[in-house]
């Protein structure tokens, strides 16, 4: 069993950077290439081909892992295009570190919040203190908070486990984005708080007082609750108010919504008025 489990190491190790003896520089700077040949989104073209045979010449006789560098630079500018790059060790500790100050920025315009989302590639511990400053400020306004903007002017990208988790409260659970690699799709998800599949896995303490705050926001009426219509003036009011802010007309017990779109229509409407289907 120990034998054939070191052999499984040894031919698939390589693929995930794994490997039971060091090896050559030579066949380091190989396997590299392998994976962009596999991986790459853009692998395959007829540019690729070429980039792939040049940057195989260039490795050759390569005497210690950074004279493969450049060759393994060059396949994924071609093959992986410009989300991809390498990261010695000490570059990748060094870019992580000068995230650990890198977080949000919030204010409240009147009603409206305005929320910057910088590009993240820190820490776990980063990655939770980033994302509690938008959802603690979310939670904190959530009765005065009638309209939200994002901005994401200069963010180029990274982690989007913070970055999703930072604005959950915000979000419906479900499918949010896509990763999509040269033959498949990964789904970023959002359920009860917790974010999958985005980078940094948030923690299960964390992600629970997410929802708590989320439940709480709903439960109040506030940011993320969900809205109903009154019937007289047709104003948005939260689902649980027993009278409409605007107009003073005392409310349905039964909020209406619709069942193919979701959206509120008032009580005694026939149509939904977003995407007409019929009201039982």
């Amino acid at each position: 069993i120990i034998a054939a489990a070191l052999a499984v190491v040894m031919k698939y190790g390589p693929t995930f950077g794994f490997y039971l003896v060091p090896p050559s520089a030579e066949t380091y700077g190989k396997n590299a290439l392998s994976t962009i040949d596999k991986n790459g989104i853009f692998a395959g073209n007829d540019e690729w081909k070429s980039t792939y045979n040049e940057c195989l010449k260039m490795i050759e006789n390569a005497k210690s892992y950074d004279d493969t560098y450049d060759a393994i630079r060059k396949a994924l500018s071609v093959g992986g295009g410009k989300h991809s790059m390498l990261m010695t060790k000490s570059e990748s500790q060094d870019t992580t570190e000068s995230y650990d100050e890198v977080l949000p920025t919030v204010s409240l315009d009147g009603d409206i919040a305005i929320i910057k989302l910088p590009d993240f590639l820190g820490t776990a511990e980063a990655g939770q203190k980033y994302a509690k400053i938008a959802e603690d400020f979310i939670h904190e306004n959530r009765d005065k908070i009638k309209g939200v903007v994002l901005d994401l002017r200069g963010n180029t990208g990274g982690d989007m486990g913070p970055m999703a988790t930072a604005v959950s409260s915000l979000l419906p659970d479900g499918e949010l984005v896509y990763y999509h690699y040269r033959s498949y799709d990964v789904p970023v998800t959002l359920k009860n708080g917790v974010v999958s599949n985005a980078g940094i896995g948030m923690g299960g303490a964390f992600a629970d007082s997410l929802k708590a705050a989320k439940d709480e926001n709903k439960a109040a009426g506030g940011l993320g609750a969900q809205k109903a219509v009154c019937a007289k003036c047709g104003a948005s009011i939260s689902a649980n108010a027993k009278f409409c802010p605007e107009c003073g007309e005392k409310v349905q017990k039964k909020a209406a919504f619709c069942p193919e779109c979701g959206k509120p229509v008032a009580p005694n409407a026939k149509f939904c008025p977003e995407c007409g289907t019929k009201i039982k």
